[in-house]
């Protein structure tokens, strides 16, 4: 879809038919930035709902009035490549990253919005944030601000554990929910997510249990 003068070839019109989303998704995309007439003429031949969910994804909105604030969502292509920004997930292969992409959710929260409260259960979404900014605040700590493609909220996963800072927009923001119980399905049915989750906590856990061992010693 970025490439010049690119054409139209039968392989990008038949994946329009493929059951596999991410290749439905990412052909239709292509296909209405070269030729949007193609795209019109072959996505009729479509089911209704399918061609409905296509429309949403990838057309231009309508607005409802002028000045209307539109933000379009991100394609399933577009998760995938966001989850690989991330070193830890760029691990995954490439269909068990589709699928965490997959559950991935999108939303618009106003600033001012506390997002995590200190003494909230692990189980809290993990957070990444697509554009804004969220202050991590902790006792006696100057607040740490983070902004795009930052992730937040992964330190914990059980039920048994809480939450010892609080996250805040400072602005209006755009997040990526990542929930805990979709996380650990796939934790439960594939080594290579855990393996995944080990590193992107490891190395806090460790430095966490450093500082507790320092603090005995004195």
């Amino acid at each position: 879809s970025q490439m010049d003068d690119a054409d139209i070839i039968f392989d990008l019109i038949a994946n329009l038919f493929n059951k596999d989303i991410l290749m439905l998704q990412t052909a239709d995309f292509t296909i209405y930035k070269i030729d949007r007439s193609v795209y019109f003429a072959n996505t009729a031949r479509l089911k209704t709902g399918t061609k409905k969910e296509l429309d949403r994804a990838i057309l231009p909105p309508v607005y409802l009035q002028e000045g209307e604030e539109y933000i379009a969502k991100l394609l399933l292509i577009e998760k995938v490549l966001l989850l690989r920004r991330h070193e830890v997930f760029g691990e995954i292969p490439g269909e068990l990253l589709t699928q965490l992409a997959d559950t991935l959710e999108e939303v618009r929260v106003d600033g001012g919005t506390e997002l995590i409260t200190v003494g909230d259960k692990g189980t809290s979404p993990i957070y990444m944030i697509r554009f804004g900014e969220v202050a991590i605040n902790r006792d006696g700590e100057q607040p740490e601000l983070l902004r795009e493609g930052a992730l937040f909220g992964e330190q914990l996963l059980l039920d048994s554990e809480r939450f010892d800072f609080s996250a805040t927009t400072t602005e209006d923001s755009c997040l990526i929910l990542l929930r805990k119980e979709e996380l650990t399905d796939l934790m439960a049915k594939h080594v290579e997510v855990v393996e995944a989750y080990l590193k992107l906590v490891g190395p806090q856990r460790k430095e966490e249990e450093e500082e507790e061992l320092e603090m005995g010693i004195l």
